[in-house]
């Protein structure tokens, strides 16, 4: 991975709509690594905002997913395969990292067959297990297959490798487990600045917050019944939503729920956070969600889906809760419990995210990189 003539080559199709992504290829640029970037764009709008090159990184967006490539997954592999193949002598990469199995993952599956080439890859519950796994069964041999040609197997946190395993076959999942690495992703600097102070609530009501693009898989219905039932017991509540289309939710909204279109800025939004009691947002599905950190940052407290997100990164019952997203009265009861011990409990929320910076998750992925040029380097050799 030292070497400047055998660079890492990042596939990832959704980098120009997440800020891992260039987060992530800034900073292992920042420890020396030489970096191909390959990206499969679905939207004809993303070729003029490619990123420009550096002096060790070279990207290439290309217009190649169709509306078609939904139902024809084979064919959308293949013009991935053949866009990138065009773009960059394969090769002469050291390794490849894909970041999402299905899409990504094949492509380098593919490559590792015809050049050799090394490659990790990363599983991403919400489209991998929850999208591919769910509705497209007729998949998961060319899954399987892709994860057993892997060097690494990257989960961002231990309830996504409890998922992607519980929907393997039994015969994979001893092989497939000894591959996985937990490594989460990180939050921008703007949040790695706490406040001094417990900010407490003027009107002593418990303030609820939730930031999402309020679809259905947000699951803000439910947490608007969990306020109106701590709202039915003279708990007083006030709940903010920022973001996504207020079309999204209920016509009629409880006096006590304020809605905030959306915030730009990350300092604003992070003031606003940091003056909340607790942080709601029981998704039916999510990958992990870097807001549950960036609330956590700010010294509040976090419910999320059981066995989903963020499960087994914080501590359970102090920090965080995990809660059936089906049942309001259970939101509403961890909703209780975290902002009760609140004031005990804020110190040690900011505590447990100092992890979550990229310096660190950077020089931990450089590690696995540096781990499987190195063992696949043994296995390709005559000794």
């Amino acid at each position: 991975m030292e070497s400047p003539d055998r660079p890492l080559l990042h596939l990832s199709n959704d980098f120009m709509h997440q800020e891992v992504y260039p987060q992530l290829v800034a900073h292992l640029e920042g420890r020396g690594l030489y970096q191909w970037v390959f990206v499969a764009a679905r939207d004809p709008n993303d070729i003029p905002r490619s990123p420009k090159d550096t002096a060790n990184t070279s990207f290439a967006v290309r217009h190649v997913l169709k509306r078609h490539h939904k139902v024809f997954f084979r064919m959308k592999a293949a013009a991935m395969t053949s866009a990138l193949e065009d773009c960059f002598p394969v090769r002469n990469a050291a390794l490849i990292h894909a970041h999402f199995l299905y899409t990504d993952g094949t492509v380098a599956a593919a490559m590792h067959r015809k050049y050799g080439v090394p490659f990790v890859v990363s599983v991403r519950p919400t489209t991998d297990v929850f999208a591919f796994m769910r509705y497209r069964p007729d998949l998961l041999g060319t899954a399987v297959s892709t994860l057993r040609d892997a060097s690494a197997v990257i989960c961002i946190t231990p309830g996504g490798r409890d998922l992607l395993l519980g929907r393997l076959p039994r015969s994979e999942r001893v092989a497939i487990d000894k591959k996985i690495c937990v490594i989460s992703s990180a939050i921008s600097t703007a949040w790695h600045e706490p406040p001094e102070s417990l900010q407490p609530s003027p009107t002593g009501s418990i303030r609820l917050i939730s930031i999402s693009d309020m679809t259905r898989n947000k699951n803000m219905r439910a947490v608007i019944d969990a306020a109106e039932i701590l709202s039915q017991r003279s708990v007083a509540v006030e709940l903010t939503l920022v973001g996504g289309l207020r079309e999204r939710l209920p016509s009629r909204l409880p006096d006590w729920v304020r809605y905030i279109p959306h915030i730009c800025d990350k300092r604003a939004l992070r003031d606003l956070v940091r003056t909340q009691d607790v942080f709601v947002m029981p998704s039916f599905a999510e990958t992990f969600g870097l807001s549950y950190v960036e609330a956590l940052s700010q010294g509040v407290p976090v419910v999320h889906s059981r066995g989903q997100a963020v499960e087994g990164l914080f501590t359970e019952g102090v920090v965080s809760m995990g809660v059936d997203p089906r049942s309001p009265t259970e939101i509403a009861a961890a909703i209780e419990h975290l902002s009760s011990g609140r004031t005990r409990n804020w110190r040690q929320c900011i505590s447990e995210t100092l992890r979550f910076r990229w310096n660190l998750v950077a020089e931990q992925l450089h590690g696995v990189y540096s781990e499987a040029v190195a063992t696949s380097a043994t296995q390709s050799s005559p000794l």
